[in-house]
């Protein structure tokens, strides 16, 4: 799930690039996970364990951090899907 949380979060915010008008603020290019590694063994929301191996959320990340991706939300408001391209 930490993976998924990340990559849903990541692809949002890239979202709010495209969204913004001069009546509406909060341009964004997306959003940086902090924890990268951990410094001891332990369960932890890191993207690589104490040894620098790779968790899931690493590999993930190079997937949702590419130059252009494609991503889907839920719109509540309308009963439909919203795609977007982003770059």
């Amino acid at each position: 799930y930490q993976a998924y949380c990340y990559k849903t979060e990541v692809e949002f915010f890239r979202t709010l690039r495209y969204q913004c008008t001069s009546s509406k603020s909060g341009c964004m290019m997306g959003q940086m996970y902090w924890q990268t590694n951990d410094i001891w063994p332990g369960a932890s929301w890191s993207s690589m364990d104490w040894k620098g191996r790779y968790k899931m959320s690493q590999y993930y990340s190079k997937r949702f951090y590419d130059k252009i991706i494609v991503a889907g939300f839920n719109n509540k408001s309308s009963s439909s899907y919203d795609f977007w391209i982003i770059n």
